[in-house]
């Protein structure tokens, strides 16, 4: 007969991170999408620096034993100067653990090797989260009005915790495992080292670690990011171009001019009153024309003591045409014997990045080349891509074991729930794939399989899989875009040169790019891109008229992609 007994979470923990590390790591849990309860809205430094999406699939601690141990995680304001006033931590805790739970707010700056926390900048020693509460329940709690951290003139800082778990133990950061949030550089302390927190926790994407800041000019309105901005133009489309707008100033401000420019061409105005460190958006409509296109959203506030975060730009093109069946891209992984562990869920990704430009998706059928376990009944099998997950089979197969060249296609005529195990062959899933389909919907990104087993006693591996994507493309002018499947930064071109060069660099989705030039001793000599680009490939003129011969250095930052290379400046 099955054993059908539980296992008990402390029991499980240490299974979770699979890793060498898992000895010192310990999540509050293994089961996911598990959505925590927010502590008071009003506080949580919600117009700061923000990288979580609220919802906690999890918690990270460290366990008893090893030392003092520590979770930072790498903030990078919009606009400098950047002062920290605000600090706000999410945390959750077992039944075992303190209330209250006292532990130490650090900062870091990035020397560190390949850019880790370096030297600590700021604590603040032996503070006292109140009132942490019982997971599933995440709390937010804020510690406002600090002083003497350091202003941050550029770069970033981490910020986080630092506790011992010998006399704080059963206590967790708030993690964000969504597969939809960007991973945020963050890293863990324990034994006296810093690691990437993915190396203890392979789904780690944010840590409930956000901070809240401006700067000391009595007038300064900062403009940006750009707010759900598209990630393609279609001719003749309506769109509503949005921005942030935020008063980092010590004044209040009414009527201040907010323009829209297209090209230098004005589009746009409106007028926003902000009182000292509120934060608004504005947005303005614009229909959209073929071709390459710069778009500017700026304030005018005449008294403005920093002009350097009042405009936020970024540079599209528009294309031509209607959407049009592409082609079909087959996305698999293959042998990565990924072990599904009683009671838990485990998931494995795919990167798509189709070298067109891709504008929707038309079908998903989901492949199942192998996946090992005894009793399939225990299973549920999901898909998740871009805020979407479906269910495709719920505990089907009874005491079975495995899925063998299993195909889901919702235009199969035999439904899983009519299969037996190992499933060979076409089913329609549980719940229809069509759900990713939509001319709007774009295919590329992490898809992500998961296996969440229910049950103990029977366990298994996650071997091979792919996603079958049948995708939009837009007609007209596809063949002059080239949108690359990797980040790159080329060497300069000529090298050495005299005065110019040209510097080329590719991404492959849209976000905010900065390419800045720096001398020998690491002095910031030219910012040649500081703005929001969509996926392509772009090359830069830089003129070194202003500089003196010798060797310089050009770094790129996109996302998480960093890159720097050397060139030589001869007169």
């Amino acid at each position: 007969m099955k054993n059908v007994v539980k296992i008990l979470l402390v029991a499980v923990v240490l299974f979770a991170s699979g890793s060498l590390f898992a000895q010192y790591a310990t999540p509050v849990t293994n089961m996911p999408f598990v959505v925590g309860t927010v502590g008071d809205a009003s506080t949580n430094c919600q117009n700061g620096i923000i990288y979580d999406d609220n919802t906690w699939e999890n918690g990270y601690g460290w366990n008893p034993g090893f030392g003092t141990g520590k979770f930072v995680m790498k903030m990078t304001p919009t606009s400098y100067p950047f002062q920290i006033v605000q600090i706000c931590i999410a945390a959750t805790r077992l039944a075992a653990g303190n209330a209250n739970w006292t532990l130490d707010l650090e900062i870091w700056d990035t020397t560190g090797a390949g850019g880790a926390p370096g030297t600590m900048v700021w604590s603040l020693a032996n503070t006292t989260f109140t009132s942490v509460p019982i997971w599933p329940t995440v709390s937010w709690h804020d510690w406002t009005g600090l002083t003497g951290i350091p202003p941050l003139t550029s770069g970033s800082y981490y910020v986080g915790i630092s506790w011992d778990p010998n006399t704080m133990g059963s206590h967790y950061i708030g993690a964000d495992e969504s597969t939809t949030t960007p991973m945020r550089p963050g890293y863990g302390y324990i034994q006296s080292a810093w690691s990437p927190i993915q190396t203890f926790f392979s789904t780690y994407r944010a840590i409930g670690v956000r901070v809240e800041g401006g700067s000391s000019n009595a007038h300064d309105y900062a403009v940006g990011p750009f707010l759900s901005m598209p990630s393609q133009f279609i001719n003749g489309q309506s769109y509503n171009i949005k921005a942030k707008v935020q008063n980092i100033g010590s004044s209040n401000e009414t009527g201040v001019p907010i323009k829209f420019y297209v090209d230098n061409n004005q589009a746009g105005t409106t007028t926003l009153s902000l009182n000292a460190g509120a934060a608004d958006s504005v947005s303005f409509p614009w229909t959209a024309v073929t071709g390459n296109h710069t778009l500017r959203i700026w304030s005018e506030l005449s008294t403005d003591q920093n002009r350097a975060n009042d405009t936020v730009t970024a540079s599209i093109n528009v294309l031509a045409g209607n959407p049009v069946y592409g082609g079909t891209l087959s996305a698999c992984r293959v042998h990565s014997h990924v072990p599904i562990v009683d009671n838990s869920s485990v998931f494995d990704s795919v990167m798509v990045t189709i070298p067109t430009w891709a504008f929707g998706i038309q079908d998903v059928n989901f492949y199942i080349d192998t996946v090992l376990h005894t009793w399939d009944s225990d299973l549920q099998l999901y898909i998740h891509h871009g805020g979407t997950s479906v269910l495709m089979v719920d505990r089907r197969g009874s005491s079975g074991d495995n899925f063998i060249h299993t195909m889901l296609n919702d235009s199969a005529t035999t439904p899983i729930a009519s299969g037996s195990a190992p499933f060979t062959g076409t089913f329609i899933p549980d719940n229809p794939l069509s759900a990713f389909n939509g001319s709007s919907n774009n295919p590329n990104g992490y898809w992500t399989f998961e296996a969440k087993d229910n049950a103990g006693g029977d366990q298994g591996f996650i071997e091979s899989w792919c996603v079958i994507i049948n995708y939009f493309t837009i007609t007209g002018g596809v063949g002059q875009i080239t949108v690359p499947n990797f980040y790159a930064l080329g060497q300069n071109y000529p090298n050495p040169f005299n005065p110019s060069t040209k510097i080329q660099y590719a991404i492959p989705r849209a976000g905010d790019v900065q390419l800045v030039v720096y001398d020998i001793l690491g002095r910031q000599v030219a910012t040649l891109v500081n703005e929001f680009k969509t996926a392509g490939i772009y090359t830069v003129d830089f003129n070194a008229s202003s500089l003196a011969s010798g060797i310089y250095f050009y770094r790129i930052k996109s996302g998480t992609f960093t890159d720097t290379k050397k060139m030589l400046l001869v007169k």
